[in-house]
């Protein structure tokens, strides 16, 4: 069996949705790992003003490509662009988009083979999903010619892209090590299953923060606007609740199968085993890559970042300080229990005190 690089020797590929997230890895590792293939055809539409060309350069640019235009210069030369405007009359979105995929595959002479990758929660309503192709819950092309239905249908649908629930504490501890340049409030995770109290965090952590911080704008003549950021975060959490709040189990029998085909080498450059990754460290590359390719923060800025998030530790830390002594101080002056509680932990705490000396005098 033919390795993989040697496989897409003088092949050419068509690609599409290259312009997103997973698809410009996708383009990158496609031809840095497959030097030797001829040409990869990107489908993208003209936005902003911009054509399907002008689109792609702009993407082969970027920082993600940096390595690759360091060991094959003329690589840009090899991605060619195919528009594909979104707003014609023959709209190329979901169900439509991949049936006029395939009429297309099918004019193709010297084809080899087609890939549609999709989410895995296509069929999100069973627990344990096989590698199978399950019965639609409605024939496609009834889908399609009741079109204008559905838009009124997939109004109460969990959205149309589904995402994965992160590693959270990965997550958190390891933005805490390489936090972002512009950081406003300290990371911090509280998982609670009170309902009083989840509101509580929300009012304190999330809001309280947000409506000072308005404030401060509206005196220093500025427009706020992070409160109506908090809102739109919360309201984003709550289209994926229904995600990272239940679990599923897939087979993996064919992702095996696989694997165990690939040769020894080609396992090394196109290796998908999630067995073998260090969480930790994946989360922590993970959080890098985000501040270099996603945020476009330089790594020589972190040791400055990591001052600035020590810095909002401590403002927490007074602000929860000041904010405790102050209701403490209310409950005091107008609650004779309150002074009451107050004078009998102090002095249970000097009692305590008096007898770890007395203890510790005896011994010496």
């Amino acid at each position: 069996m033919a390795s993989i690089p040697e496989f897409y020797r003088g092949k050419n590929v068509l690609v599409t949705g290259a312009t997103g997230f997973m698809g410009k890895v996708l383009l990158e590792k496609l031809l840095r790992s497959c030097p030797n293939i001829q040409a990869v055809y990107v489908l993208v539409r003209p936005k902003a003003g911009q054509k399907s060309e002008e689109r792609v350069a702009e993407m082969m640019s970027c920082k993600l490509f940096d390595r690759l235009r360091d060991e094959q210069p003329g690589c840009a030369e090899k991605v060619i662009a195919i528009s594909s405007e979104l707003t014609q009359s023959r709209n190329w979105l979901n169900v439509i988009a991949t049936r006029q995929l395939l009429h297309l595959v099918q004019k193709m002479k010297k084809l080899e083979v087609c890939v549609h990758v999709s989410t895995a929660y296509a069929n999100r309503d069973r627990k344990n999903t096989e590698e199978i192709v399950y019965p639609p819950p409605v024939d496609p092309r009834k889908l399609i010619e009741s079109l204008e239905v559905c838009v009124l249908c997939c109004r109460s649908i969990h959205g149309y892209y589904q995402y994965f629930s992160l590693l959270e504490y990965h997550v958190i501890s390891t933005f805490k090590r390489n936090p972002l340049e512009q950081a406003f409030r300290r990371p911090n995770v509280n998982l609670t299953s009170n309902h009083l109290l989840y509101h509580y965090w929300i009012a304190v952590s999330h809001k309280a923060p947000a409506f000072l911080y308005d404030i401060y704008l509206r005196i220093t003549g500025r427009s706020p606007r992070m409160m109506k950021t908090i809102t739109r975060l919360h309201r984003a959490m709550m289209l994926l609740e229904y995600f990272t709040s239940n679990s599923w189990v897939w087979n993996n029998e064919n992702t095996n199968m696989l694997m165990s085909q690939l040769s020894p080498e080609d396992k090394k450059v196109f290796n998908f085993d999630v067995r073998q990754l260090h969480w930790a460290e994946y989360m922590e590359n993970y959080c890098m890559g985000t501040k270099k390719y996603v945020l476009n923060e330089e790594m020589s800025g972190l040791p400055a970042a990591r001052k600035h998030l020590n810095k909002l530790r401590n403002i927490r830390y007074g602000f929860n300080t000041v904010l405790v002594v102050l209701i403490w101080r209310i409950f005091i002056a107008r609650s004779q229990m309150a002074r009451n509680i107050w004078y009998f932990v102090v002095s249970m705490c000097f009692k305590f005190l008096s007898y770890f000396r007395a203890s510790s005098t005896m011994r010496h």
